[in-house]
């Protein structure tokens, strides 16, 4: 099994309950971040399943007596502070904030703060889905993404920032339609420059995109 992806079991804390999941690093890359399951007794199951079928005005003030792991998805991500990344780490907190009415339409829904051995770190839902550069045979049309790409940049300016790290490994595609995760690049500037990163990031990406569309159908090509 490969070491960096092994389950193991992880504790941590989160809105003053200590939880412990399963969890996977999400690649050798980024160990700050994990992918989670929430160990459950039966009988919480049992719970999460009956509150799943009440209206949500009803579940909502429920949630704020129950302790987390009665309300939250089985299924979440972990991402930790990267050593001297106190910048940065702050900065997606407050653009997750910021970008509420995004959350669960572009990119993935803020639950909240945690710690983690130590490290202040942020609860996230998991997109069900994989990155664009690893969609394989059924990967989307270059027109198709490249409609939606412009649909998630131009959704980060008509809320006065933009999306500062244009890379394919953060573009995910969930059952057709395109995600975006990472906000510690997300920052603020005018309107002309919101404009310019649209066009800049657009051309940025696309070529990424068409050389890995290009590998599928061509084993030998230098994607």
């Amino acid at each position: 099994m490969d070491k960096a992806r092994a389950d193991r079991v992880i504790q941590f804390t989160f809105a003053g309950s200590s939880l412990r999941a399963w969890a996977e690093r999400v690649d050798r890359v980024h160990d700050n971040v994990q992918y989670i399951t929430l160990i459950r007794s039966k009988f919480m199951k049992w719970v999460v399943a009956s509150l799943s079928h009440l209206p949500g005005f009803l579940l909502g003030p429920l949630q704020q007596l129950l302790p987390p792991q009665f309300y939250l998805p089985g299924r979440l991500v972990l991402k930790s502070r990267k050593p001297d990344w106190d910048d940065e780490f702050a900065n997606e907190r407050v653009m997750y904030k910021k970008l509420a009415p995004l959350q669960g339409r572009i990119m993935p829904y803020f639950f909240g703060d945690a710690v983690f051995d130590d490290r202040p770190s942020i609860v996230l839902s998991r997109l069900e889905g994989m990155p664009s550069y690893k969609q394989g045979p059924t990967a989307l049309p270059a027109e198709d993404f490249e409609r939606q790409l412009e649909v998630i940049l131009r959704a980060f300016t008509k809320s006065g920032v933009i999306y500062d790290d244009p890379k394919l490994n953060n573009f995910l595609v969930v059952k057709g339609k395109v995600m975006v995760v990472d906000l510690e690049s997300v920052c603020e500037e005018n309107e002309q420059d919101q404009e310019l990163a649209v066009r800049s990031h657009r051309l940025h990406i696309m070529p990424q995109y068409g050389r890995y569309l290009n590998s599928l159908s061509n084993p030998y090509s230098m994607y």
